[in-house]
């Protein structure tokens, strides 16, 4: 169905780990009395796949580029302080100033000329260092937000966690995997990483909707892809 018949909004981390292993002991049995799929690797490092370092999880921020979801959070902070009317109010006495984004808005409505080659400039580099502040904000983002992420296999069971204020832990049965998806942007491409995520069968996604989920393997360096989709999909010809 849709809905979950059953929601524990506060529960001791010892209790969700007493009920983690009641609820996939079955699975974890049947998995471990047929014949194992995981590889040796795997098998010698307790089932991971993935471990982000804070540098990988440092690069993902810089490829994805969040950082104007951070910008926005700030604009609504300084917004609810009424730090903007101020700002508004000096802006509109100052009006008649010099300021290097007033000067080319009235050069570009007015017939007295093109604006200047260094006001050109000044707002070129005003441009670029925006971009670097978003990214930067992205990085950031993105250290609170996957800090300390790890893929992990155990039975037929992928288990991911990461968080560095507010840890995420969660489980997707392998066997429900409907869609993979990989993907990279150029800045993927340029630093040979690409993104994987899944998409699982049941439900109608609203929960998931509601609780955001990162991809499954936020960030693979290209060379280690084809071990990834091998464990996920090791029926799949993807070649």
């Amino acid at each position: 169905g849709g809905e979950p018949e059953a929601t524990m909004t506060v529960l001791p981390v010892t209790a969700m780990e007493e009920m983690r292993q009641l609820v996939f002991a079955a699975r974890l049995e049947a998995a471990a009395a047929a014949e194992p799929r995981t590889n040796d690797v795997l098998a010698s490092d307790g089932g991971v796949m993935l471990r982000l370092p804070a540098r990988e999880v440092l690069l993902y921020g810089l490829v994805e580029s969040r950082g104007a979801v951070v910008l926005a959070g700030g604009l609504g902070v300084l917004w609810e302080l009424g730090l903007f009317e101020r700002f508004f109010e000096r802006a509109a006495n100052g009006a008649s100033g010099g300021g290097v984004l007033r000067q080319l808005v009235r050069s570009a409505f007015s017939h007295a000329g093109g604006p200047t080659l260094a006001a050109v400039a000044q707002t070129i580099a005003a441009f670029v260092g925006l971009i670097l502040v978003l990214r930067v904000l992205s990085m950031a983002w993105a250290f609170v937000r996957l800090y300390g992420f790890t893929l992990r296999r155990a039975g037929d069971d992928l288990r991911f966690e990461y968080g560095l204020l507010t840890r995420v832990s969660g489980t997707v049965p392998q066997r429900r995997i409907q869609t993979l998806t990989v993907s990279g942007s150029p800045l993927h491409r340029l630093f040979r990483r690409a993104s994987v995520h899944v998409d699982t069968a049941g439900g109608d996604g609203g929960e998931a909707q509601r609780t955001r989920r990162e991809p499954i393997a936020p960030l693979v360096r290209e060379r280690d892809v084809g071990g990834i989709l091998a464990v996920l999909l090791p029926e799949g010809n993807l070649s």
